[in-house]
């Protein structure tokens, strides 16, 4: 992942609650490349807006980080809105993060 505040990889899982409205929790940990490790959680939604390409879901969530690092403790405050697509098919997520700092 690369972002105007942080640079690094990226692991984590997955857990959909499915219906017309899929319930979606992600968490998982960023490793910085200047070697912080942020932990993040996700609970959100998604939909297929488009009922002719049933693979491609749209998606929003809320974002929580929690980390130790005097680097990026300002994560600890800090709420994120994560929004973007998941293609079922071609597993592609993309995704854009905004965040509202205290």
């Amino acid at each position: 992942m690369r972002g105007a505040a942080l640079q690094g990889q990226v692991r984590w899982s997955i857990f959909e609650v499915e219906g017309p409205i899929c319930e979606t929790s992600i968490a998982g940990v960023i490793s910085t490349d200047n070697g912080a490790t942020l932990e993040f959680e996700t609970r959100g939604y998604s939909i297929v807006p488009d009922p002719n390409q049933p693979q491609v879901w749209d998606m929003l969530a809320v974002v929580r980080f929690r980390t130790e690092s005097p680097v990026y403790d300002w994560l600890n405050t800090t709420l994120a809105r994560w929004e973007g697509t998941f293609d079922t098919r071609s597993g592609v997520h993309t995704y854009q993060t905004y965040y509202h700092q205290r």
